[in-house]
């Protein structure tokens, strides 16, 4: 493994968290929001071009979507997020600090603009897509040019 094409280790889930968190983003999975089970009927089966998996753990944290290839994750806000702001705003920190570009959006976008929604979404993910590939190190610390071969 090459540290200049690989991002930190510290999105892993700690060993002894993993059970835990593992049977919670289960559970969140078979009893979603009603605004994260809409969201997810426009997502999966790859509707939009892009792979998203549902509650996605990432270190400590359990992202409501994740697309591994862009390397992007979508978190759903609804009412009890305006209580938790600096929680959201340490969580998001988290994620990012892993190379995970992330984009907010409101259960409000999801139940009354969602073909906009999911348009944003998948812009969202060409774009950090694009960048991922412009900005990738090679293995001699160089920038790779495109999606191809990093070495």
């Amino acid at each position: 493994m090459n540290s200049h094409s690989e991002p930190s280790r510290s999105w892993m889930t700690n060993p002894n968290v993993w059970p835990k968190l593992k049977t919670e983003a289960r559970r969140m999975r078979h009893r979603p929001t009603l605004a994260e089970d809409r969201l997810w009927q426009a997502l999966r089966d790859d509707k939009t071009g892009y792979k998203f998996r549902r509650q996605h753990s990432v270190g400590p944290y359990i992202m409501d979507f994740y697309c591994t290839e862009a390397r992007l994750a979508i978190e759903l806000d609804g009412a009890i997020h305006l209580k938790q702001v600096v929680q959201d705003q340490e969580r998001q920190r988290f994620i990012e600090s892993n190379r995970i570009k992330v984009i907010r959006l409101s259960n409000d976008d999801v139940f009354n603009n969602l073909y906009p929604t999911v348009k944003q979404i998948k812009m969202a993910t060409q774009s950090n897509l694009t960048l991922l590939s412009v900005s990738v190190p090679t293995q001699r610390g160089e920038r790779s040019s495109g999606r191809g071969s990093h070495g």
